[in-house]
């Protein structure tokens, strides 16, 4: 984890701006083109869900300001980011899943497939 000067910093008034809201998030939707992922899914029987979460989380966390968070008030950026997702439950509720990155495919995927298993809904 590295601490910004904000003192230095090209966002200080940004950053200023942000904190004053009482809950600082964003979202974006962006336009992919992923025929060359549902193809390398259906071709090797993986899950698009999986894959396309293993990509994503991979490109976020190459961006610095994708990995900022605020400690004790202040902006810090982390070294890694670690991934969340909703699942359906048992319940047939939806619960927010966290745990920690990894950015060997395979032990991601197995992760992810363990945690879905021990959350998700399963249709009779």
């Amino acid at each position: 984890m590295k601490q910004i000067d904000t003192s230095n910093w090209n966002r200080t008034k940004t950053y200023e701006w942000f904190k004053t809201f009482s809950n600082s998030t964003y979202s974006m939707n962006v336009r992919m083109d992923v025929t060359n992922l549902v193809k390398h899914t259906k071709d090797k029987k993986e899950s698009f869900f999986i894959d396309l979460l293993y990509i994503v989380v991979k490109g976020l966390s190459s961006i610095d300001e994708m990995r900022m968070r605020l400690i004790d008030n202040k902006p810090v950026i982390f070294n890694e980011l670690n991934p969340a997702f909703t699942v359906m439950t048992k319940t047939g509720t939806f619960e927010n899943v966290r745990f920690k990155n990894n950015n060997n495919f395979n032990n991601f995927n197995t992760f992810i497939r363990i945690i879905v298993s021990l959350h998700s809904f399963t249709p009779k």
